[in-house]
């Protein structure tokens, strides 16, 4: 992570900078999601991406298309293609570290046109509740023990996290995970550390591959983790 964002980070969340302060910190991060900067040459490649609704001022992130804000800070973004029909936001490359701390929901989905991109548990938006980024050519391993705090719903379904992972230490707000379609070859679950309130932890794998999955104890994994298994017609069974 970049010195810049370390410190403006911190800030934000100790209320160092005023609201002016945050607001150029916030336009510097949108941007940076795009790897982009405040640049005449920007603003063609935003208009690329259809997410001006209009060129007076392409810097006020509050007004790009698919973004909410709140007494102008940014609480949600929206860059679903499937949602959006023809002004749907179509990104080539998205940084997942710049999304902003303050936003509470993220739906950036069916971005098929996103480079591969390396993604972090560890850079997700502190304040975030509901996190959708399926679909988006994200790449990287999942650690669940630095999850915002605040998590309820993580959908990161058709990506390409990869290696093993560990049900445990999940946030106490955490009620849905959406994780299938990507690379994991095991999964090791504490029973024990899952969410009073949690439903499901959804994963799948295809007919060839295998998903290895155990509890730390040895005993049955609880019926709240699903591994799916689709067969070469594409139908689903639960393993």
């Amino acid at each position: 992570m970049s010195t810049i964002l370390f410190i403006a980070l911190h800030a934000a969340e100790s209320r160092e900078y005023s609201t002016h302060d945050y607001i150029r910190f916030q336009r510097h991060c949108m941007l940076a999601v795009f790897d982009l900067q405040q640049t005449r040459q920007s603003i063609n490649r935003m208009d690329k991406t259809r997410i001006l609704r209009w060129r007076d001022d392409p810097f006020a992130v509050c007004a790009w298309r698919g973004v909410t804000c709140m007494y102008s800070i940014v609480r949600a973004i929206e860059w679903d293609t499937e949602l959006s029909g023809d002004h749907a936001v179509r990104l080539t490359w998205m940084d997942v570290r710049w999304l902003p701390p303050t936003v509470h929901r993220v739906l950036i989905a069916n971005q098929f046109g996103c480079k591969p991109s390396p993604a972090s548990t560890r850079h997700f938006p502190r304040e975030v509740t509901n996190l959708r980024m399926s679909c988006c050519a994200l790449f990287g391993s999942i650690d669940m023990t630095v999850l915002p705090l605040s998590l309820e719903i993580l959908d990161l379904a058709g990506n390409q996290f990869h290696g093993e992972l560990v049900l445990a230490n999940l946030p106490r707000s955490l009620v849905i995970m959406n994780l299938r379609r990507n690379d994991f070859h095991s999964v090791l679950v504490d029973n024990e550390s899952l969410p009073s309130n949690f439903r499901q932890c959804a994963l799948c794998r295809y007919q060839k591959n295998r998903v290895h999955v155990r509890t730390v104890t040895g005993a049955p994994v609880d019926g709240r983790v699903i591994v799916e298994r689709i067969n070469i017609f594409g139908r689903v069974y639960i393993d």
